[in-house]
């Protein structure tokens, strides 16, 4: 990556030198979207992206071991607007996206925009974001406003935060009206992996998504990772897109809440402050949850028992 970089600065330089005027293209962009059984709203989503007002972006589909079949209209569509990008097995979702860098790095993009396939997009959504990319040499992910594809007046995601003392993660303004004040752009701990734009440098020098993840709280991992690193998240409410929020594994299943339970304590074991206190109040919290029948049982002994056995990847079932 610095190699890249290194290059394109002395070709720019050595033709100022010249006397040869070098008009900077925009910055290639490498859309990653994760299908699994989520076809029409990939398709409704590569078709927003076509209509955004950023002319130089590629997008990539990794079809994630997909169980139910594609239209042969919507595999046509997806193929046809996409490198479509078939994977055997579920990888989940960190491995995903994983897949989807290691094929978008041959053509040696400047940023990875990892995207959730269940989103719609504003025209301006992407220039925003790389316009705040090019500002802010710390950046490590950019993120915009997200707000809920069914009701489009009301905010799921405004910039965030991880808690390093109690190890919560937030999103701010959650289910609020939409507030459309002044724009801003502002550092904030926690970005939603449903939009992230990644410089090309980042994932050279962080790394990609952990795999032991697989799917659930990946994205808060990542990001405590980027500021240990030395580097920020910028959130603007200037770019804005509309989330469906959890279509594949279902809102509040026992799927997403033993990954939330192993990973949540995954996390917090490596970068809360108050280690051992934040586990033992998080356990106790949802072994409440679980007795009054508002967790399912199970999901959370499994979670924990997985966290201390020290398990990760895919749930065994």
């Amino acid at each position: 990556c610095l190699k890249i970089d290194f290059l394109e600065n002395k070709i720019v330089e050595i033709c100022s030198l010249i006397g040869i005027e070098v008009r900077m293209v925009q910055p290639l962009v490498s859309i990653i979207l994760v299908n699994y059984n989520g076809y029409s709203d990939t398709v409704d989503c590569i078709r927003s992206l076509l209509n955004v007002d950023y002319d130089n972006f590629k997008i990539y589909v990794i079809d994630n071991g997909s169980t139910v079949n594609a239209t042969p209209e919507q595999l046509q569509y997806i193929s046809q607007h996409s490198n479509y990008i078939w994977s055997d097995n579920n990888l989940g979702f960190s491995g995903g996206n994983n897949l989807g860098i290691d094929y978008a790095m041959k053509d040696n993009p400047d940023y990875y925009l990892l995207l959730n396939n269940d989103t719609e997009v504003e025209p301006d959504f992407l220039d925003k974001l790389v316009k705040v990319g090019s500002e802010k040499d710390d950046a490590g992910i950019i993120t915009g406003k997200i707000l809920w594809f069914d009701d489009k007046l009301r905010v799921w995601y405004a910039g965030g935060e991880y808690n390093y003392e109690t190890g919560k993660t937030t999103h701010f303004h959650y289910d609020e009206i939409n507030n459309e004040s002044d724009k801003k752009i502002e550092a904030v701990t926690f970005a939603s992996g449903c939009l992230w734009l990644i410089p090309r440098q980042v994932i050279c020098n962080v790394g990609k998504m952990d795999e032991r993840m697989f799917l659930y709280a990946e994205d808060t991992e990542y990001c405590c990772r980027v500021i240990k690193n030395g580097l920020k998240i910028y959130y603007t409410n200037d770019s804005v897109i509309y989330h469906k929020v959890s279509r594949s594994t279902g809102f509040g299943s026992t799927n997403s809440q033993y990954y939330n339970v192993r990973n949540t304590l995954f996390i917090n074991n490596i970068y809360s402050s108050n280690r051992i206190r934040v586990l033992l109040r998080q356990i106790v919290i949802w072994e409440k949850e679980a007795f009054r029948g508002r967790m399912d049982f199970y999901a959370v002994q499994q979670g924990i028992l997985d966290f201390v056995k020290h398990k990760s990847g895919k749930r065994d079932k």
